[in-house]
C-alpha cells in the first residue's frame, strides 16, 4: 500500500495525479502541499490511498526515489558503496 496525491487543477472538477506513491500519509500531506505551492492553478488537493508499490520518499523538503533511499541507507549501514542507484 502507497499514498498518492491528487489535484484539481482546472475547472473540470476532475481529480488527477501522477505516479508518485509515498510510504505515509504524512509524506504524501507534505508533498501535496509542496506541489499545490509549485503548481499555480491547483484549486484543491488530497491524499488517498493507493493500492501501488511505493516509489519515492519525502524528507526534508525533498522528493527522492524510494530504490535510490534504499541503496543510499545500505550503503551508509554497511559502509560500503555497492549499490548506486538501486542497482548493482
Amino acid at each position: 500500500m502507497s499514498w498518492k496525491s491528487e489535484v484539481i487543477a482546472d475547472s473540470s472538477g476532475q481529480w488527477t495525479g501522477n505516479a508518485v506513491r509515498l510510504p505515509s500519509r504524512q509524506q504524501a500531506v507534505h508533498y501535496s502541499i509542496d506541489l499545490a505551492m509549485r503548481w499555480t492553478a491547483v484549486r484543491q488537493w488530497r491524499v488517498v490511498k493507493s493500492s501501488d508499490p511505493v516509489t519515492d520518499t519525502w524528507k526534508d523538503g525533498k522528493l527522492t526515489n524510494a530504490n535510490q533511499a534504499l541503496a543510499d541507507a545500505f550503503n551508509k549501514a554497511t559502509g560500503t558503496n555497492w549499490f548506486r542507484g538501486g542497482s548493482r
